[in-house]
């Protein structure tokens, strides 16, 4: 079964307290990479996705993952539209 690769940008509460757990029980996707500017949540992530890679600046995920299948958007309504832009 091939696994999709998928990413999270913006590891606030309901991220992590709703959308990480729901996604770990999905048996064909695991959750590769996070961005968050506030890299004081790193280390509880790191314990629940010992392998994820991890970004602060939205620029540097973009420059360095182009394998990603899929992307959670969880930022402000506001940032919404420059980050989907990037991904298409």
């Amino acid at each position: 079964m091939y696994m999709k690769s998928i990413a999270i940008i913006g590891l606030g509460k309901q991220t992590q307290e709703e959308l990480i757990p729901a996604i770990l029980l999905l048996k064909n996707v695991r959750i590769d990479v996070v961005c968050d500017p506030n890299s004081s949540v790193f280390e509880q992530i790191k314990n629940i996705l010992p392998n994820v890679r991890l970004y602060t600046n939205n620029d540097d995920f973009f420059t360095h993952e182009h394998h990603i299948d899929g992307a959670f958007i969880c930022v402000p309504h506001y940032k919404y539209a420059p980050l989907i832009t990037k991904f298409l």
